[in-house]
């Protein structure tokens, strides 16, 4: 069922147990060609086999990654798996409309999900948020500071080496890069990385182990303050902006089994640019 809901809405499954009736917000008004949306899932039953972010991520390849198994990026992160003695509780994020219409569809159609070895019922699902292009554009305002909390473990990848250290390059070029596959032509920041003078200002955390994929990942966990004082107002905004998509894509990589998690939103302290000051001065004298 597609019905316009706000983000909160419920996606919750009937007593009967007879598929999850689903209802997402696709947008009133104006048509959306993509949107970004956090999910949070919900599994019951006797969960008496380990269930990891792997188990989550395969199953949710076999929803929404139907012929791009391989593709090196995909339409979803996985922002949490917390897991109980009798549920599991999944926060996961789509990129595109396309991708949220493919989980609805498998949400609807499935009631038993198999993670790993264990069987469990669709519980419920909630919309928690959702956001578009044209919103995270239209709603970026001018920062003298961006800090970005980094809830998991995160690791960027240059090459064939892997760098534990939230840069400046590192983080708004994973954001930036992300923003260029996904968005539309039309709704394309340009910006310029580096010209544009970003500093870091506050670093805050450690390093953690993840296990997977046959492997240890070690990454940054903690929170990074970005000094965009001496960037000009228009390229703020951008930041600012990208800042705001690492709630739905993650940061760096691993994203899709967990890694790289941020907040539902970055933090942001907004400056006015000096000119406009001046004119909002001028406009209050002569009242």
């Amino acid at each position: 069922l597609l019905g316009c809901m706000g983000a909160g809405s419920r996606l919750a499954a009937g007593d009967g147990h007879d598929g999850l009736q689903v209802a997402l917000h696709l947008g009133c008004g104006a048509a959306r060609t993509d949107d970004h949306s956090c999910v949070a899932l919900e599994f019951e039953g006797d969960v008496a086999s380990p269930v990891t972010a792997e188990h989550v991520h395969a199953v949710m390849c076999s929803w929404m990654d139907h012929d791009e198994h391989s593709a090196p990026r995909k339409a979803f992160t996985l922002r949490r798996v917390s897991v109980g003695t009798d549920r599991v509780w999944v926060e996961v994020s789509t990129m595109t409309l396309a991708s949220l219409v493919d989980l609805q569809g498998a949400l609807a159609g499935e009631s038993i999900v198999r993670l790993g070895r264990t069987h469990l019922q669709v519980r419920s699902a909630a919309l928690t948020r959702n956001l578009s292009w044209e919103q995270m554009l239209e709603d970026a305002r001018p920062a003298s500071a961006i800090e970005i909390r980094l809830e998991s473990p995160t690791l960027f990848r240059s090459g064939r080496r892997f760098s534990v250290m939230p840069t400046p390059g590192l983080v708004f070029g994973h954001l930036r890069a992300v923003w260029q596959h996904w968005a539309p032509a039309d709704l394309q920041p340009c910006i310029d990385l580096s010209t544009v003078p970003i500093h870091v200002d506050h670093l805050d955390g450690r390093t953690e182990t993840v296990v997977a994929r046959g492997r240890s990942w070690r990454g940054f966990a903690g929170s990074v303050r970005f000094d965009l004082s001496q960037a000009e107002p228009r390229a703020r905004r951008v930041l600012a902006a990208l800042a705001t998509l690492a709630q739905f894509s993650g940061i760096g990589a691993n994203t899709t089994i967990g890694m790289g998690a941020a907040p539902a939103m970055a933090h942001e302290r907004s400056i006015v640019p000096r000119a406009e000051r001046s004119q909002q001065r001028s406009r209050g004298g002569s009242r």
